[in-house]
Formats: C-alpha cells, sequence, structure tokens
C-alpha cells in the first residue's frame, strides 16, 4: 500500500537514517565523543524537520523534540554527567517521536481517502 502522505513517508525515513547512524556512532565512539555525536545526528534531524515544518505543521514537533535532543546531549558531553540516565531520557523522547507518527499515520488512515472533486473547506 503507497502512503498518501509524502511528509510521512519522509519523516520515518529520516528517523531510520537517523537511528542507524546513532547506532554505527555507539559501536565506534565512547564518552563525551559519542555524546557530540548524537547532538549532531539530532542537530541534522532538527533542520530537515525545520525545513519539512515550513510548509506544513506535520513535522513542527518532530523539530522541538529533536531540538531538545541535541540540548540532553549537548548538556551530556559538556557536563561529564551519567549518560545512562540521559540516555534513557532520549530513549524516551525518540519514542515519543515515533508514536507521534504513528498516530498521525493511524489519523490518515481513518479519515479515508479524499475525493478528487470534493469540496474544499473554507479557510
Amino acid at each position: 500500500m503507497k502512503s498518501r502522505s509524502q511528509q510521512l513517508v519522509a519523516a520515518v525515513r529520516l528517523l531510520g537514517v537517523g537511528w542507524l547512524a546513532s547506532h554505527v556512532w555507539y559501536w565506534f565512539f565512547d564518552g563525551a565523543d559519542r555524546s557530540w555525536g548524537y547532538a549532531v545526528i539530532n542537530a541534522v534531524l532538527a533542520i530537515c524537520f525545520w525545513n519539512m515544518a515550513r510548509r506544513r505543521w506535520f513535522p513542527a514537533p518532530l523539530f522541538v523534540l529533536h531540538a531538545l535532543l541535541v540540548i540532553v546531549q549537548a548538556l551530556t558531553a559538556l557536563a561529564f554527567l551519567n549518560s545512562f540516565w540521559f540516555s534513557l531520557l532520549a530513549n524516551r523522547i525518540f519514542e515519543l517521536a515515533l508514536v507521534y507518527i504513528v498516530f498521525c499515520a493511524g489519523f490518515i488512515l481513518l479519515r479515508g481517502p479524499r475525493a478528487a472533486n470534493s469540496p474544499q473547506p473554507a479557510t
């Protein structure tokens, strides 16, 4: 089944690439280098979602979540904090992004197909 939402598909692909890059980074680096790498990966994702959010509202919460992840990872690297709790927080934020995408996909499925000739609501 082909998705009707290119924004949704792009967001899923971006999250998949970010997830894969994070796992590769995890195996090659440790300590503050690992946190800086995660911060850079999430900064790139945040920039991508920012650019997507300029056209539609859907990616705006994803931008906010990834900007928050950049802050969390930068604090972890700068303050040499216990990375376990910050990793736990980062994982919950990432899972929140996944739940958001799942609910948006569910909304699209429940809304059903739009008829080509249906009148558009007045804005």
